[in-house]
């Protein structure tokens, strides 16, 4: 959130909403596109922003990411809403489990389930 107030701030946020894509790497006579040039150093900006507000772990996510809209989709995809709820529900049955008259094998097993289920 207070990432995407930053770039907010600095009329950046049009790189991770998809409002802005790259123009073409070259222009019609194969020189380079300055545009593009431009694009691309505030691109890798915010790119590098996301990833020093990141912790190791989480780092590791955006191998593979080369854009600020890549890495954050792969973020917002992996860390979004949906995955909350499901982290609320996988929770909430953590909280629930007892032991009660399973083995304790099989009561371990089913909490390494559920918490295998919470990492990303």
């Amino acid at each position: 959130m207070q990432l995407l107030s930053l770039l907010t701030s600095f009329d950046l946020s049009k790189f991770v909403d998809g409002s802005f894509p790259a123009p073409p790497r070259t222009l019609a006579g194969g020189q380079s596109n300055p545009n593009y040039i431009a694009w691309r150093r505030l691109d890798q900006l915010v790119f590098s922003w996301i990833a020093g507000s990141l912790s190791d772990s989480v780092l590791s996510r955006l191998v593979g990411c080369s854009t600020a809209l890549e890495a954050w989709t792969r973020l917002a995809s992996t860390y979004g809403s949906s995955n909350r709820q499901t982290l609320r529900g996988l929770r909430t049955q953590l909280n629930e489990l007892s032991r009660g008259t399973e083995s304790c094998a099989h009561t371990l097993l089913v909490h390494k389930t559920s918490l295998t289920a919470l990492l990303p």
